[in-house]
């Protein structure tokens, strides 16, 4: 998919000149009376976002899979 701007995006992404756009605040009533604020990032932001976080997650995923597994091995092998 190619969007309006998406080169200038790009371009300002790999600079570090990239600046987040204003969230929308947006205002939800709680069920007991009270309000609770919810800022909503644009479109743009939210797929920065996303990306980011898929990106991250391959090394979290992966260094979770590891201790998990030790974990598991040294519970095992402990209570032998």
């Amino acid at each position: 998919m190619v969007c309006k701007g998406g080169d200038d995006l790009l371009a300002a992404l790999q600079t570090g000149n990239y600046q987040p756009q204003a969230v929308k605040l947006a205002e939800i009533l709680k069920p007991n009376g009270g309000i609770r604020k919810l800022g909503i990032p644009t479109v743009t932001d939210r797929i920065i976002q996303q990306a980011i976080a898929q990106v991250l997650s391959r090394y979290t995923n992966n260094n979770f899979l590891i201790t998990a597994t030790v974990f598991a091995l040294t519970a095992a092998l402990t209570k032998r």
